[in-house]
């Protein structure tokens, strides 16, 4: 072998080491955020406006009924997926998680009350917003509605898609609205002619007038008759944001006109090229907290929703779906991130089947499971977003009969 030709396999040889390392050392360093919550001693009142055919609003004001210019707290959980009578335990912990961060708003990121034919969940979720006097939103997510779904179309031979998609917007709608039933809620249903139920938006607004949007979209569950082949098996492809939500969501940019956040519960294909960048050396700052640790879950479908969004002040896009990704990256101007979650009521995340050496870094503060919330501080110019680790904030403690079915069994011991 010729000696430039050894050289460049040498070179060839050390960038392949440098990437592998990059790669490893994500995984073990997954880059835990270290910002830190603000608390606010002020007491504050918060009012929504429904009123007209104008876009709704939530705004913030001090005891005395002046309006208030302090940042608007917004608090995100994903996949609750809250479905047995054991869920007094990821409703205790988001309770708790309440009273720890004080937010002006909760939005629940769907699969939010799963495989049941009532209202138990959804009561209990209605209970607690009342007992806190606390506005929410939320959206659904691809299990919310499945139960019901499936429960219906399991027994029809030769389901046809129109029928298939009269039966999904029925139980879509029925959860919707089992969820909606309190006066602290801000979702609401409007514009049913287009894909999906509950896409909707929400202004925050302060002295100043209007200073962020809020656009709530459902990225709905699976695409009928479409298979998609994963890790070796076959299952349904996942929806995603259609042409007419798109159309809906230019729409109400023009009637708004400022940044925004779009909260959904599938996240968009683009969330995996901006990870697969991340890994890279000279693009890894981009990364601006957590990891990945398994692929995402989004639709083979093409979709031109990142386009739009990039396109129309979205500056930050938050999902849920895939348990145990909690990484926030800045991806060609916006900022592509997972929501926290509470995946505790027999939902995988990161602490089932997790290897032995990363229970051992966790074990030494290595490293972090990312159950918890995520923290929008909200003002006309900036959004600072801050992950709450459930695991840091002692939440756990006197619940410790439910350990097994949450997976904190063998990874996490009361202090």
């Amino acid at each position: 072998m010729s000696i430039p030709l050894l050289v460049v396999v040498i070179v060839i040889s050390i960038l392949i080491l440098l990437f592998a390392l990059m790669f490893v050392f994500n995984k073990i360093n997954p880059k835990i955020s270290r910002k830190h919550l603000k608390f606010f001693t002020k007491k504050y009142i918060i009012e929504y406006h429904n009123e007209g055919n104008e876009t709704p609003y939530l705004i913030k004001k001090n005891l005395d009924g002046s309006i208030s210019d302090d940042e608007f707290r917004v608090v995100c959980c994903a996949d609750l997926h809250l479905a047995t009578e054991e869920c007094e335990f990821g409703l205790t912990v988001l309770d708790r998680l309440i009273d720890k961060t004080q937010p002006d708003l909760l939005v629940l990121l769907g699969d939010n009350a799963c495989d049941r034919d009532d209202t138990f969940i959804e009561d209990k979720l209605i209970k607690l917003f009342e007992k806190k006097k606390l506005h929410y939103a939320f959206i659904l997510g691809n299990h919310d509605s499945e139960y019901l779904i499936n429960k219906e179309t399991s027994n029809i031979k030769n389901l046809d898609k129109e029928t298939y998609e009269k039966i999904r917007k029925k139980y879509r709608i029925y959860k919707f609205e089992n969820l909606m039933r309190s006066k602290y809620c801000v979702s609401y249903l409007k514009d049913l002619n287009i894909s999906g139920v509950g896409n909707y938006s929400i202004n925050i607004k302060n002295s100043k007038g209007v200073i962020k949007t809020l656009y709530f979209m459902d990225s709905g569950d699976y695409a009928f008759g479409v298979k998609r082949k994963d890790f070796g098996t076959e299952k349904r492809c996942y929806d995603y944001i259609h042409e007419d939500q798109l159309e809906w969501y230019k729409n109400q940019v023009n009637k708004n006109k400022v940044d925004s956040i779009v909260f959904i519960h599938i996240p968009l294909k683009e969330y995996w090229n901006a990870y697969k960048l991340s890994l890279l050396p000279f693009y890894n700052f981009r990364k601006q907290f957590g990891n990945n640790y398994e692929k995402p879950c989004s639709s083979d479908i093409p979709s031109n929703a990142f386009k739009e969004f990039k396109e129309n002040h979205t500056k930050i896009v938050v999902a849920g779906h895939d348990h145990k990704n909690d990484s926030c990256i800045n991806y060609k101007g916006v900022k592509l991130m997972y929501s926290q979650g509470l995946q505790y009521d027999g939902a995988y995340n990161r602490r089932k089947k997790n290897p032995k050496l990363f229970r051992l870094l966790y074990k030494h503060g290595i490293k972090c499971y990312i159950e918890g919330v995520s923290v929008f501080d909200i003002t006309k110019d900036k959004v600072n977003i801050i992950p709450v680790y459930a695991e840091k904030e002692e939440v756990f403690d006197g619940l410790e009969r439910y350990y097994k079915r949450a997976w904190l069994e063998g990874t996490y011991k009361s202090k």
